[in-house]
């Protein structure tokens, strides 16, 4: 059932067998009224099957159970094989992009506490942000391209760039999200900081969103040496390498310091 991605919980295991038992005539102390195995059983059961055991399983849709297949996940490897043997791309003129929403309200991290306290909270910005994307890109030699950053309003202030990344550029969107336009406007700044050409070709690896399919973004890269190539759609979760090594830390990052910059700034209360 864990490999048809409907695993059983502790509850429909123990009702599993006390149904089992019940139709095999196997005598048992079930209980009869709950029609369940009990807890000691099932207890004794996962002691004696050490091959198994109790886990937390990862959300996933079915749209992207359905596409992480063999015949997608071969199709993306052979179109990765064919650019390799055109191009012979080196490591360094591999790149992976993708983007992430950020949320202005941080996630406060665990804290020590007392025991027994029936309330125990960690102040934040607000109660509710609104997401700012950040559009990344790394190379497969560990090199990275310096972040887009998309804020949700309709114009942009220099303020909100100071103490940003080096290198970074920084765009407004009402919706806070990337678009065909602002996608061709770090195509650009992709191409201007790996010198991008036709004689110098670079790999970008990235998923087939809407905003990155537009003809605008496929003439710029056909102009400027820029090989795109789409992993499957709702794979991300398997095939996309920023979204497994990248983006945790960065979230992990982001929320230690938002952190650390709410208690800097005296913002205690008593």
């Amino acid at each position: 059932m864990t490999n048809l991605f409907f695993g059983l919980t502790k509850l429909e295991l123990r009702k599993a067998v006390f149904d089992y038992a019940e139709k095999k005539g196997i005598p048992h102390r079930f209980s009869k009224v709950n029609k369940l195995a009990g807890k000691d059983w099932l207890e004794g059961f996962m002691k004696r099957h050490h091959g198994i055991s109790i886990r937390k399983p990862e959300a996933t849709s079915i749209n992207r159970i359905k596409a992480f297949n063999k015949v997608e996940v071969h199709r993306f490897y052979k179109n990765l094989e064919e650019v390799m043997s055109q191009y012979n791309f080196q490591a360094d003129r591999i790149f992976n992009f993708d983007e992430t929403g950020k949320n202005i309200v941080h996630k406060p991290k665990t804290i020590i506490a007392k025991k027994g306290m029936k309330r125990v909270v960690s102040a934040t910005s607000g109660e509710r942000g609104r997401n700012h994307t950040v559009a990344c890109a790394v190379s497969a030699a560990g090199y990275y391209i310096p972040p887009m950053i998309i804020f949700p309003r309709v114009r942009m202030t220099a303020s909100l760039m100071i103490d940003g990344p080096p290198g970074a550029i920084y765009k407004a969107h009402k919706s806070g999200w990337i678009t065909e336009e602002l996608f061709v406007e770090w195509l650009a700044h992709f191409k201007d900081k790996t010198n991008a050409s036709c004689a110098n070709p670079v790999l970008l690896i990235l998923d087939n969103h809407s905003t990155h399919c537009s003809v605008e973004a496929f003439d710029f890269c056909v102009d400027n040496g820029i090989v795109m190539l789409s992993i499957p759609p709702h794979t991300s979760h398997r095939l996309q390498p920023l979204d497994l090594t990248i983006f945790g830390p960065l979230s992990t990052a982001f929320n230690d310091a938002c952190d650390n910059q709410m208690k800097a700034n005296g913002y205690m209360f008593y």
